[in-house]
């Protein structure tokens, strides 16, 4: 997988706007960006393929560690990033070159998505620590610990109501420490990761026609929440099992915990419809499977159990509950609500943990 070039990032963009693709993007975004690039406006085709080969470079640097120097050597497969406030990754595969298409506004919501569920974390640590608790008192730790979690619910909301209506995202820089910044810029390393090795894996599926061996719908039982599963649905399934099958055994439970930091958020972002999605599975039952597959080659006691254990619980409440629907008029009033809300208990808290956890990297 290569940059794109300019060429080819106006050709596949050209296809885009009159293809299916643009009912994905709200206000038909794919059209409105072609024909304002067209006039030589805003940013250029050729801007936007140094963008692409900078971030290429840079996350292919941010993985080395896991999938090495070569990481997703796929042949025929241009990569290029749009700079939209939409959030969307699209793959189109014609007969000979393929094109993964990646917008900044996922990797904005993705690294909101990050610092939420690094913060549910710091949460766990503050309530178990009772050195801590006996050093600051029960009172402070409390206030610290509320200011916390109702960081964590405004950054998740934020990220759900932005998936339906992209707009400003929290300002991750002014709201969270150094620490946190580089531990959520690691985590987005590997979510990232996920996301285009999944994105091969719908390359990979489509070019072996795998797309054509059934045309039924099924209900699949074992599954977390039972559901039928269609041709489309089967092909996220595969491309999933392809993502956690191209990383080194031991890395395939840290990878599914990487998912879930994108899934189980999605899993909100579907009940806001009202009715479960038909062009991919449950998000809950995507987890759940990627996690049977990694968890015969993880240890008992490899990170990640608990945090996708408790997704897949969550998840599987959400769906089997008589109204999984959430409304994004409550979730707009919270925010709303919480747009000048005093912050520093939070980062307090974060400062104190600071000096406690080491910051590992993928590389």
């Amino acid at each position: 997988m290569d940059a794109a070039s300019p060429a080819r990032i106006e050709a596949v963009l050209k296809y885009l706007s009159e293809s299916d693709f643009s009912s994905f993007l709200a206000a038909a975004t794919v059209e409105q960006f072609v024909l304002a690039k067209l006039k030589d406006t805003e940013v250029s085709f050729t801007e936007i393929a140094r963008l692409s080969e900078v971030f290429l470079a840079d996350h292919r640097q941010g993985v080395r560690g896991v999938l090495g120097s070569s990481a997703y050597p796929m042949q025929d497969v241009d990569f290029f990033v749009l700079p939209l406030a939409s959030s969307f990754v699209l793959t189109y595969v014609p007969d000979g070159q393929a094109s993964i298409t990646m917008s900044l506004g996922l990797m904005e919501v993705l690294r909101l998505g990050c610092a939420a569920s690094h913060l549910e974390s710091a949460i766990g640590k503050l309530e178990s620590d009772q050195a801590l608790c006996e050093a600051i008192g029960i009172s402070e730790l409390h206030r610290m610990i509320r200011s916390l979690k109702t960081m964590t619910q405004y950054f998740n909301a934020c990220a759900i109501i932005h998936f339906k209506e992209p707009g400003p995202l929290p300002n991750i820089e002014a709201s969270l420490d150094e620490n946190t910044r580089k531990y959520i810029g690691v985590t987005l390393q590997a979510v990232l990761m996920f996301v285009l090795l999944h994105e091969l894996g719908h390359i990979e599926f489509r070019r072996s026609r795998r797309h054509l061996s059934r045309s039924t719908m099924d209900i699949a039982w074992e599954f977390t929440v039972a559901e039928e599963i269609s041709i489309r649905k089967e092909e996220e399934l595969y491309a999933d099992r392809f993502a956690i099958q191209s990383v080194p055994p031991l890395f395939m439970l840290p990878l599914v915990h990487a998912a879930t930091f994108f899934l189980h958020l999605h899993n909100y972002v579907d009940a806001t419809t009202g009715s479960r999605p038909n062009m991919h599975p449950l998000c809950v039952n995507r987890i759940s499977a990627m996690y049977a597959l990694a968890n015969r080659m993880a240890a008992a006691d490899a990170v990640g159990h608990r945090a996708v254990s408790l997704a897949i619980e969550t998840g599987a409440q959400l769906w089997t509950r008589a109204e999984p629907t959430l409304s994004l008029s409550v979730l707009r009033r919270f925010v709303e609500s919480l747009s000048k809300v005093d912050w520093r208990p939070a980062q307090e808290a974060l400062q104190i943990l600071a000096s406690r956890p080491v910051i590992s990297t993928l590389g």
